[in-house]
């Protein structure tokens, strides 16, 4: 076979081959996915912005500010038996549970490592914990444990809360 007999089989067989990926390629899935994400994200958003109108710590804030800050949490995933908060550690973030259960436990002493915590509440699904360290340096009251497979929580530290009330001055 010769260089141009092989050269004109690839060019035709490429032909064929970009035929039939145009068949299952166009550019009406790729908007349609882009738009079911694009909903997913503000659907997301949404929830964060629901979620954060519900605490106390920002209750005082309107729709635009707390926009601020949902975009200000970080997702992390923690497994079970996962400690997330300590008792008695200093608090630098507030947690919303996204998905997934939490036990939270409190010593009388919390130095006495044979005292066995008492489970004070299992929060699951949306909930929060840790605001009150965003604007107090109290020392965290209670022990947080993952009791689920998994559990997804958002996060916004102290520094980024600062960082968003400052930028909440602005708005």
């Amino acid at each position: 076979m010769s260089m141009r007999t092989m050269l004109e089989s690839f060019i035709k067989h490429s032909e064929t081959a970009e035929a039939k990926a145009g068949q299952y390629i166009s550019r009406e899935p790729h908007r349609r996915n882009l738009q079911v994400f694009e909903d997913e994200l503000r659907s997301a958003e949404l929830l964060r912005i629901e979620i954060l109108r519900n605490v106390s710590v920002f209750a005082a804030l309107d729709t635009a500010q707390l926009k601020v800050m949902a975009h200000s949490m970080e997702p992390k995933l923690y497994s079970l038996g996962d400690v997330i908060i300590r008792q008695d550690d200093l608090g630098d973030a507030f947690y919303v549970l996204e998905k997934g259960e939490v036990s939270v436990t409190r010593k009388k002493n919390p130095g006495d490592e044979t005292e066995v915590a008492k489970e004070l509440i299992r929060l699951s699904d949306g909930a929060h914990f840790g605001e009150m360290s965003l604007i107090t340096d109290e020392l965290r009251s209670a022990t947080i444990t993952v009791t689920s497979a998994r559990a997804h929580c958002l996060i916004m530290t102290k520094d980024a809360f600062d960082a968003c009330m400052e930028k909440n001055r602005k708005i």
